[in-house]
C-alpha cells in the first residue's frame, strides 16, 4: 500500500499539469486569434506568417536538405551511418 502513494501523486500531478498546460494553450490561442481578428493588418499578418512558414518548411527543405540516405539499401544505410558516427 505504501508503494502506491507515489504513483497516485505522480498521476495526480500529471493530470493537473496537463490541464493547466491545456488551459494556458487555449488562452494563448484565443488571445492570438482575437489579436489577428481585431487588428487592422491582421489578415495581412496571417498571410505573411503562412508564406514564411511555407518557405521555411517546403522550399528550403527541397533545395538544402536533400535526404542523404535515399537510393540506398539497408546495408548501405547502416554502413553510411556507422561511418558518419565514427568520424565525429
Amino acid at each position: 500500500m505504501r508503494h502506491d502513494i507515489p504513483k497516485i501523486w505522480a498521476t495526480f500531478w500529471l493530470v493537473c499539469a496537463n490541464s493547466l498546460l491545456l488551459r494556458l494553450m487555449k488562452q494563448a490561442f484565443y488571445r492570438i486569434r482575437r489579436f489577428f481578428s481585431e487588428h487592422p493588418l491582421g489578415a495581412t499578418l496571417v498571410v505573411v506568417v503562412c508564406v514564411k512558414l511555407f518557405v521555411m518548411f517546403a522550399i528550403l527543405r527541397i533545395f538544402f536538405f536533400q535526404p542523404a540516405l535515399s537510393g540506398m539499401d539497408d546495408g548501405e544505410k547502416a554502413e553510411h551511418v556507422a561511418e558518419r558516427i565514427s568520424n565525429r
